[in-house]
């Protein structure tokens, strides 16, 4: 027998892959500190075109593209496999993926609530009622997190706000592990980057990262700086993958590679990101390495991690457009912000942060039948 501890981490996308998202981003970071002699870390994930071969590395679960019920189907395909090849180890189930593996005998499982599917159900059935295929997806979701959440030997959620919900139904004791960054740079040679993204370094620049759908509020981000008189204000767009309806004040950037993306940071003051619901926003820790200041919601959980010293926080989405002229005008309080969003950020390095799975899969281990 090893003695590396295996721990399947399951997502949903390929990690590798540029389709890979939050949770995808969360897992590999587990990986990367704790992948080492007394680790082995190893990647669970669904695909539904052409061929691939499970290895040591990686367990590929093949599923048909069934909307909706595509990731229920991975949940029973990757429960059957790991029973059929008698797994045994630590599974680390990450939000509504892998939740079935609490019934495999000789494994047991952590499970990391990335976001309450079920709490922003009830969320979209106040404000957006008529989305009944996206309350559907997010209630099917959010019951097989509740599954995962009741019979899971051991909780962790990436912020208290994410596990309000779940709480209701079974109080269970829980820590809480964010999700980190990797690096803060050193330095930021804003001129280049702005030469290399061809942009003018006069503007004031603004910036939304995310998926744009309408949760994420890219929409109320367009509209605001839009209507802003200041003609030096611009938004850059990146990670939808179509392009919205956008204004003159926008960029629109799409998809992008690592390295644009820390390019699109470094020239950036503001991460304008007017999100409706999140579990935990990791983009916001992200633009914080770089000095931008967020100009969210006053609400949990961007609260949870941020406050009016070092960053811009509203109370609804009409006061956007206010607080960014405010900006506009009142560059000094932007400049001190702004040092102080780089002091914040070391607490999200995932040195500090993922190492705290260390001695969690170590105990859970600790307790593994016939080990």
């Amino acid at each position: 027998m090893s003695d590396r501890i295996s721990v399947l981490e399951v997502v949903y996308k390929d990690p590798k892959s540029v389709e890979s998202g939050g949770v995808e981003r969360y897992a590999s970071n587990i990986k990367k500190v704790l992948d080492n002699k007394k680790f082995n870390i190893i990647f669970a994930f669904a695909y539904t075109h052409g061929s691939r071969i499970s290895t040591k590395n990686e367990i590929c679960i093949k599923i048909p593209n069934i909307p909706l019920f595509k990731k229920l189907i991975f949940n029973i395909k990757l429960y059957k496999y790991l029973k059929k090849t008698g797994w045994k180890g630590i599974v680390h189930i990450n939000g509504d993926n892998g939740v079935f593996c609490t019934k495999l005998k000789e494994a047991k499982t952590v499970f990391t609530l990335h976001g309450s599917s079920l709490q922003y159900a009830t969320v979209l059935l106040k404000t957006r009622p008529t989305k009944f295929l996206d309350i559907l997806s997010n209630i099917l979701s959010g019951l097989m997190e509740l599954y995962a959440y009741m019979g899971a030997d051991k909780i962790i959620g990436v912020s208290e706000y994410c596990l309000d919900f779940m709480q209701k139904f079974k109080n269970r004791d829980h820590i809480v592990i964010p999700p980190g960054i990797r690096k803060i740079p050193f330095s930021i040679d804003r001129d280049r980057c702005l030469s290399d993204l061809k942009l003018n370094k006069k503007r004031l620049f603004c910036i939304f990262v995310g998926s744009g759908g309408k949760r994420k509020g890219l929409d109320v981000a367009i509209s605001t700086v839009g209507r802003i008189k200041n003609n030096e204000v611009r938004l850059l767009i990146v990670g939808p993958r179509e392009k919205p309806i956008i204004n003159d004040k926008c960029i629109f950037l799409g998809r992008v590679t690592n390295l644009v993306l820390e390019k699109s940071y470094s020239v950036s003051d503001v991460l304008f990101f007017p999100s409706n619901y999140e579990g935990f926003p990791a983009v916001i820790p992200e633009a914080m390495a770089y000095g931008v200041v967020p100009l969210v919601y006053n609400k949990k959980p961007f609260n949870e991690l941020i406050d009016h010293k070092n960053s811009y926080l509203v109370e609804n989405k009409d006061e956007f457009s206010t607080m960014l002229s405010k900006i506009v005008k009142n560059r000094k309080e932007l400049l001190k912000k702004k040092k102080l969003c780089r002091l914040k950020a070391k607490n999200f390095l995932i040195d500090k942060l993922f190492i705290k799975y260390s001695k969690i899969f170590e105990d859970v281990y600790s307790n593994m039948p016939d080990m």
